[in-house]
């Protein structure tokens, strides 16, 4: 025993399984006692989830892909907003509490809801192995805006004989930072911030 020291790490094991050891006893004479009862099962911990991949898919929502990196399929996923300190519950709305599911469950791409109209936001994912031990988190997703809503149709009215000024309606629920192109769809070009085609 003294040989072995009081424990030893068992190598090259696969991520986030559950392995159970036994202990043979010999004597001098190299004859084997019985095996000892088999430990607990206890998983391997699982890879760090990789960085999720976020797409704008609504004015209020975002897509979120979980990358397994690798884990088992019995590896379970938590969503993280970082930009609104809340995870995201198995329908994809915010939540205190972090909901585990697998990413079979999660499914290719999670819709995060209830988002405030065109604002940036970044998600990390935590991993947990079949003991209910997290991994540490992902890095956190490069800012990904939500759409902006469409824009309200802008008012026209005769300047001259060659100017029509065009008045916008800004009570389209947009933030401040909404930027707007404007399209002269008679004529099949955009104007530029003079005016001109």
């Amino acid at each position: 025993s003294s040989t072995w020291g009081a424990s030893v790490s068992a190598t090259s094991l696969s991520v986030d399984t559950a392995y159970q050891f036994k202990v043979w006893a010999r004597n001098g004479d190299s004859t084997n006692s019985a095996t000892s009862t088999a430990s607990a099962g206890v998983s391997t911990l699982a890879n760090a989830a990789g960085t999720p991949t976020v797409t704008a898919t609504g004015s209020s929502t975002l897509g979120v892909a979980i990358d397994t990196n690798g884990n088992s399929a019995s590896t379970t996923y938590a969503i993280y907003n970082f930009t609104s300190s809340n995870f995201l519950d198995s329908a994809g709305a915010a939540t205190t509490t972090a909901v585990y599911q697998a990413s079979s469950t999660w499914g290719a791409s999670v819709s995060a809801t209830g988002l405030s109209v065109d604002t940036a936001y970044q998600f990390k994912v935590w991993a947990r192995n079949g003991g209910n031990t997290n991994s540490a988190t992902s890095s956190a997703s490069a800012p990904k805006s939500t759409l902006a809503n469409q824009a309200l149709a802008p008012t026209a009215t005769p300047a001259s004989t060659t100017v029509l000024t065009v008045t916008f309606n800004f009570a389209d629920g947009n933030s401040a930072s909404t930027t707007y192109a404007v399209y002269n769809s008679t004529s099949g070009n955009f104007l530029d911030s003079l005016g001109a085609a």
